[in-house]
């Protein structure tokens, strides 16, 4: 390479790591927020062993989690530890996008045009700076071929083979779905290798040997990779396939992609394709688009559009060659217009991302949730000046995407666990972010669109730590129904002759006490069922009721205790700690949900009866109990 081109080469890889780093490590420490939560609360500092023979959901992302594991380990658990693989990875992919743009364009103006694309990405600049493993994803589809252009272009295979085989497997590890880039690979690959004999490069008898078998090495790793964790993957088919609207499917999965550019990248794109002078690498790209979306379609991948981002780089080759083309050649001998057409082009870029930018960050600096540290100095303060008798109520746990559930779920699940199988709370504590107090927090999630506050007159602050804080209730809690502890309650329960409804009591499903309540459902609309016992009470004064049972994890039937004079249901109601209520039954081998609801109720006589939602066939209660909050 000659020294002048080499010099301008670094230039552009200097400013692009330069302007990569800034963007994406701006903010990278606010508080987790969303899915990448999620990922953190249920496989953090996991052993290696069980995440990668282990798949239990879409939200595992083996890979990140395997690298940022040892970053916490080493780095110390904060949000700028756990998200390091994703912000380097998004770093590393701008100035490689550059270096893959010059093997496959030839360009160095195209090339810096994709890189900048992939630098201004909405979907890109979003997932460097979340703890998942889709910045990942990028960063090994461009190493892989990069890999796959060095193997092909060079006798020596120690160049591109290391590479090749761990970006490829890395690729799976990252994520399953990712697998169907590899096969796209392959064509890629042969198409480059008939390329190259245009070329001269190597003999392409021996290069298709070459690549072939490091293709079986690969595929070897793959599918026994996959194989051991086809019951997540099929779990994971079976939750989150959707039936394909064909191209209205497709247009909203690269409308996504291209955020925040617009509808003019489509002119670009397509600019590109007929301006493409090297038809057998067009192709050779065009593959690694069109083999994933013909495996992936059939299975009903359609609904996120984050499982192609590895669509990303290739995408902006072909449109920045349409870029280029325009610019180069349709204006080339038009200077005046070419620099109007330079400024249109810089308004096309930088008016939506700078729109884009002025949300963004502003929403990154002023996350409404906890940190890793406050997180945890909340979690030593309960632990050392909570008493046991005490229900902890976290609001910002109520939501699975809070890292308070990573540190408060043992406690709290503990607690509520204690107080099913028998003891009754004397008082209920609350955590919330000092923004967003217990007052004003809408707490929901049982029934839909009813949502409840607690009144502020009754709340006491005791302490905080940095943003959250914790409140004490000021309530009053008696034993309702039943008055005294009865963990086989729910089999005393009465109920009408109903079509197609069979009840009886069970000693096979069951976690507290001898029994448990088993209702089996012959259709599969939903139906209530209300029990004919009713209970005649009267309040004195306003108060709410606390009911709590067991259910199968996953069972969405569900059960209130309710007036049957009233004509609609409470307007006020929260399922509370519901990502902490996990308990494994006593054989170890299935999950119990334990489900807290808490709901106001009037001053004066009610006539309560238990009504079940039932919406599965078989519907399983365990340990019903309820309470009754009256304010001090």
């Amino acid at each position: 390479m000659p020294n002048s081109v080499f010099q301008k080469n670094i230039f552009i890889l200097s400013g692009l790591l330069f302007f990569s780093t800034l963007m994406r490590t701006l903010y990278g420490g606010s508080p987790l927020n969303g899915d990448e939560a999620i990922t953190f609360n249920h496989y953090a500092l996991n052993s290696w062993k069980d995440l990668i023979f282990n798949y239990t959901d879409t939200n595992q992302h083996t890979l990140f989690s395997l690298f940022s594991n040892i970053c916490l380990q080493v780095f110390g658990e904060n949000e700028w530890s756990f998200r390091l693989p994703s912000i380097l990875a998004g770093i590393l992919a701008i100035p490689l996008t550059y270096l893959v743009g010059l093997k496959l364009l030839n360009s160095r103006f195209a090339s810096f045009i994709a890189a900048l694309l992939i630098l201004l990405s909405k979907p890109h600049l979003i997932y460097s700076q979340a703890g998942r493993g889709y910045a990942i994803t990028v960063l090994l589809a461009l190493l892989l071929i990069w890999s796959i252009c060095k193997l092909i272009q060079s006798q020596n295979n120690w160049e591109g083979a290391p590479l090749f085989l761990l970006s490829g497997i890395g690729l799976v590890i990252a994520l399953p779905s990712n697998a169907v880039f590899l096969a796209g690979s392959a064509l890629f690959s042969a198409l480059l290798i008939l390329n190259s004999k245009k070329n001269n490069l190597q003999p392409v008898a021996s290069t298709f040997k070459k690549l072939t078998a490091y293709y079986l090495v690969l595929l070897f790793a793959a599918t026994s990779y996959l194989y051991g964790i086809r019951e997540g993957l099929q779990t994971g088919v079976q939750n989150y396939s959707v039936k394909s609207n064909g191209l209205s499917s497709l247009l909203g999965i690269i409308n996504q992609l291209i955020e925040p550019f617009g509808s003019w990248i489509y002119a670009f794109f397509l600019l590109g394709i007929f301006s493409f002078t090297n038809r057998k690498i067009l192709f050779a790209i065009l593959s690694l688009l069109a083999i994933p979306l013909i495996i992936l379609f059939p299975l009903g991948a359609t609904i996120f559009s984050r499982i192609y981002i590895f669509f990303l780089p290739f995408i902006f080759f072909i449109t920045a060659t349409g870029i280029e083309s325009l610019f180069s050649k349709v204006l080339y001998t038009r200077p005046k217009i070419k620099a109007v057409f330079a400024l249109v082009l810089i308004g096309l870029l930088f008016t939506p991302v700078i729109n884009f930018w002025t949300q963004y960050y502003p929403a990154r600096a002023n996350v409404k949730e906890a940190t890793m540290q406050e997180a945890q100095l909340i979690s030593s303060a309960i632990k050392t000046s909570v008493p046991k008798n005490v229900l902890v109520i976290s609001l910002l746990g109520n939501k699975e995407k809070s890292v308070l559930i990573h540190y408060l779920e043992k406690r709290i699940s503990n607690d509520m666990f204690r107080f099913l199988s028998g003891e009754k709370p004397e008082k209920i504590f609350l955590i919330a972010h000092k923004e967003s107090p217990p007052d004003e927090f809408p707490l929901g999630g049982y029934l839909q669109d009813k949502f409840l506050t607690f009144p502020k007159k009754s709340l006491r602050k005791l302490e905080c730590k940095e943003n959250i804080c914790l409140y004490e209730w000021g309530i009053k809690l008696n034993r309702f129904i039943p008055p005294v502890a009865d963990l086989d309650y729910e089999t005393k329960i009465t109920f009408p002759t109903v079509p197609q409804i069979e009840t009886r009591s069970t000693t096979n499903l069951k976690l507290l006490g001898d029994r448990s309540l088993l209702i089996n459902k012959a259709t599969k609309q939903r139906l209530n069922l209300s029990s004919t016992e009713i209970k005649s009470v009267q309040f004195k004064n306003d108060g709410y009721l606390l009911l709590s049972y067991l259910k199968p994890f996953g069972q969405k039937s569900n059960l209130i205790l309710w007036d049957v004079a009233q004509k609609e249901w409470p307007n006020q109601a929260a399922l509370l700690n519901p990502y902490m209520g996990r308990v494994k039954s006593k054989d170890k081998k299935g999950l119990w949900q334990m489900t807290y609801i808490l709901y106001p109720i009037k001053k004066g006589n009610h006539n309560l009866t238990e009504n079940f939602y039932l919406d599965e066939a078989l519907n399983e209660f365990d340990a019903i109990q309820s309470f009754f909050i009256a304010l001090r």
